[in-house]
This record gives C-alpha cells, structure tokens and sequence, in this order.
C-alpha cells in the first residue's frame, strides 16, 4: 500500500517555485545553537550544584541522606521525565513558547525553595517545579540543535553536549566563593536568575525556520526539488509514537543508550564516595569528577568534528564502541586505588563517554529524521528518566549487599557492554535497510524526473497556490551524498 502525499506549487512573478527551508547551517544556526549550549550548561551546573548543597541540606532539616536524596532524584527524573510531554508542546506551540515557560518555572521553583522550612516543601519546589522546568527548557535546547543543521549536525550535537560538562566543571569553584558569601538559599537564588537569561535568549533566538522560495531551473530534472543533492529530499515522513517505538532499529538504540545512562549515572554519583572510603582527602575529591568532565567535554568536541564526516552506519558502530569501551573501564575499577590512579580512570572514563553523550542525540536524527526529532529525543530523555530514577539505588543496592565499589563497577560495566551490543544490533539493522533499499535507485531517479514534470505541467498559471493531482508514494528510496537509504520517493505510474 502506498501512502498519499501533496504535492504544492507556487507562482510568483511568473516564476514556478517550491518552498522549502533554507536556514540550515547558516550564520544564525550557529547563533542558535550558542543559545541551545547556554541551555545545556544550566542543567549540567544545576545537577552538580544539587550535589554540592547535599550536606547542607542534611544539616539544616536534620534528616538523613536517603529523604534529602529524593530531591535530587525528583529533579533529575522530571527534567527527563517531561521529555515526551515536552515534545508533543513544541509540535504545538513551538520550541520558542515552551522553552520561556520551562525557564520561567524552572526558575520560580527555584525561587520558591528559598522560603522552604521542610524538606518535603523541596520535593515540590526545587524537584518537580524546577525539574520540569529545567526538561522543558533543555528538550527545546535539544531539537533545535538537530534541526538548524544538516552537513554539521553531528558537530552540532557534540558542540551542545559540551554543555553539560561546561556547567559541571565551572559550578564547583564558582560555589566556593558564592557560598562564602551567601547560604545555600542565596545560591538557589542566584542561579534562578541565571536560568531566567533563558527567556531572553530564547525569545531571541528560537524563531520558526523561515520558509524561502526555490526557483525553478530550466533543466528541473537534476536541479529540482526532489534531487539527490536537496535537502528536503532527504527527510522522512512524520511518524507518530508508535510507528517510532515499534522500528526495531529505534528500539535497540533506545535500550543500548538505558544501559549507557546506567553506567553512566553510577560513576557519577559513586565515583566521588568510593575515593573518600579508599582513603583519598575531601579536598581532592572535588576533582575527581572534574578530570571526568574535562576529558569529557574534549572527547565531545573531537567526536562532533570526526563523526561529521561519517555516515549514519559508522557513527551508530562509533558509538556501539564507546559503550563497550566505558563498560571496559567500569569493570578495571579495582585496578585504581589512589587519588592519581582514580583521577586517570576518571579521565579514561570521561573520555569514552564523551563519545556516547555526543553521537545519541544525532543517532536518533540518523533513523528517523530530523521531522521526527520532536519525538525521538523526548522518548530518549524518557529512557533516562526512568533509568535515572532506577540506577542510583540499584548500584547503592548493590553496594549495600557486597560492602564493595569493586563488585559494584564490575556489574554495571557488565551492563554497558551488554548495551553495546544493542548499539551493533540497531548498526545491523540499519544496514541491512539501507541494501534492501538500494535496489530502487534507478526506479527512483526516473520518478524524479517524471514527477516534476508531470507537477509544472498540470500547475494553474491563474492561481498562486495549486493543489496538483494527489500523487501516490511507494516507499522507493534512493542513496543520498551521504551514501544513506533515506527518503520515500515517488512512483512514477501511480500519476493520474
């Protein structure tokens, strides 16, 4: 069964034109996407500063670590949590409405802790108000990271990732000196404001893509809009959530990156307690996690530029492989037991990571198009939550059974392998696409050629917008510059 599309032209100063997007990697994508990184470096520096203020907390209220802990994870699962929700606002109200409200409540939630005298008032204010601001805000930062670029969306996605570890690495002497100034309520205070510079630089920056105008070539056979060497040409079709979760490809990735994240999310939050039992001094524990960060943040920059010039197979392999590789580090977690030895895990672990946390945003755009990442990346930020929730406990389960880091960096490095593995298996069936499909190159091209000229020839040259015949679409496809199955193309004898 072939699916029915629209074709539409439109005439202007007696010219035939096709409207299409034409902001892609331009100047202001990069203005873009200087705004979506100041997004990001707000939510990596606001889980760290959580981590900071912990003790504080406990002393305050005078509980214990486990009530003060759900805080934390309120925050971080609703900030992924919200993503699906997240996704299905910005189909509606679009990236710029959603991300000034997410920094609005992110913020008041924020503000509103200031005045909190119980840690359950916390849970609501600073876990799932700011949370779900703070989701709602980075979801946007997210998507039009991907959907500003098209040669350099893979930089692209390693440049915003940096994000995260920019804000992780600066928020820990910036608090030094902030918190000899100010209580943990002042510092709450403080980066409430700096979250509400999200507002105006969203407001600034987020704008629809513009829709330009595409003359029409004499020879609009291999000039037109449907040619390899166009961009729309290389889009998918808009498919809902179930048509999203069902692709096996999609699947496996989703579950190699829940057993990413969980690896992940241990390293962070156990890494720094495991130095302090070896033996290793509070003060140098502080940079434990900034050698992770640092190498990080590199990796994600060196991975956005070589990934670039990979195609869709390789960059889901890249990562596959980073995965398997973080695993590897988790399980030698016995072999480093002094304060430089963790400080060199910490680097080697951070700088596999960096490939993981770099290429999985892109990833998602690889299998389904950058017209689906409204849908995609919030289903990936689902998976975190749900894993983010889950994995602290489970390690710190774990822990408590085996009264061991040792046995404990050995399980979840076991995981991250097995992770990897569903990287290959989605890198396996993405190949195997894509040379199902190339046995319709040439039927593809030849549809190319009769579809445009069958489309100006049955145009109203009274009316600037005509609706042409509804042409039926087979799923053919053909091989684009990247070398990568992707676009449904039309079938020339369904023309009527």
């Amino acid at each position: 069964m072939g699916r029915f599309y629209d074709l539409r032209i439109c005439r202007v100063e007696q010219a035939s034109l096709l409207c299409f997007t034409t902001s892609l990697d331009s100047s202001w994508s990069w203005l873009v996407l200087a705004v979506c990184m100041l997004g990001t470096t707000l939510m990596g520096s606001s889980y760290v500063l959580f981590s900071l203020i912990y003790q504080d907390l406990i002393e305050e209220f005078e509980t214990t670590s486990t009530v003060v802990g759900w805080v934390g994870s309120i925050y971080a699962g609703s900030a992924n949590l919200i993503g699906i929700p997240a996704g299905l606002a910005v189909d509606r109200y679009g990236c710029r409405v959603v991300c000034i409200f997410g920094s609005i409540v992110c913020a008041l939630g924020m503000f509103l802790s200031f005045f909190a005298t119980r840690v359950t008032i916390l849970y609501f204010t600073y876990g799932l108000l700011s949370g779900t601001g703070l989701g709602l805000m980075v979801t946007t930062c997210n998507i039009n990271s991907m959907r500003y670029f098209e040669k350099n969306r893979a930089l692209a996605g390693g440049i915003v990732s940096v994000g995260y570890s920019v804000g992780a690495i600066f928020i820990g002497p910036l608090s030094r000196y902030l918190f000899q100034l100010y209580t943990w309520r002042g510092v709450i205070v403080l980066v409430a404001g700096f979250t509400l510079q999200m507002t105006v630089a969203a407001a600034f920056a987020f704008k629809p893509l513009p829709l330009k105008p595409l003359h029409r070539p004499e020879n609009h056979c291999e000039h037109s809009i449907f040619n390899k060497n166009t961009s729309v040409a290389n889009e998918f079709r808009k498919e809902s959530f179930r048509e999203i979760l069902s692709d096996p490809q999609v699947v496996c990735f989703l579950l190699s990156c829940c057993f990413m994240y969980t690896g992940a999310q241990s390293h962070i939050h156990h890494n720094p307690r495991r130095a302090i039992l070896l033996g290793v001094q509070r003060q140098r524990v502080a940079y434990v996690p900034i050698s992770f960060d640092v190498a990080s943040a590199t990796t994600k920059v060196i991975c956005g530029v070589v990934s670039n010039f990979m195609n869709r197979t390789s960059r889901i392999t890249l990562y596959s492989t980073a995965v398997v590789a973080v695993g590897l580090c988790h399980m030698a977690t016995f072999l480093f037991n002094d304060f430089l030895l963790i400080l060199l895990h910490g680097a080697l672990t951070g700088f596999f990571t960096g490939f993981t946390f770099s290429l999985y945003i892109t990833i998602m755009v690889d299998l389904k198009g950058s017209v689906n990442i409204t849908k995609t990346q919030p289903a990936t930020s689902f998976c975190f939550g749900v894993v983010g929730l889950m994995s602290t406990p489970f390690t710190g389960f774990i822990y408590e059974v085996s009264r061991s880091y040792n046995v404990t960096f050995l399980t979840t490095g076991c995981l991250m392998v097995f992770g990897g593995l569903w990287g290959y298996g989605a890198a396996a069936a993405l190949s195997r696409r894509n040379s199902k499909l190339q046995g319709n190159l040439e039927d593809s091209y030849r549809a190319i050629k009769e579809i445009n000229d069958a489309a100006y020839r049955t145009q109203d040259r009274g009316r600037k917008w005509t609706k042409t015949k509804v042409v039926q679409l087979n799923n053919l496809s053909f091989v684009n510059r990247n070398k990568d199955v992707t676009t449904p193309m039309l079938r020339t004898n369904r023309l009527r």
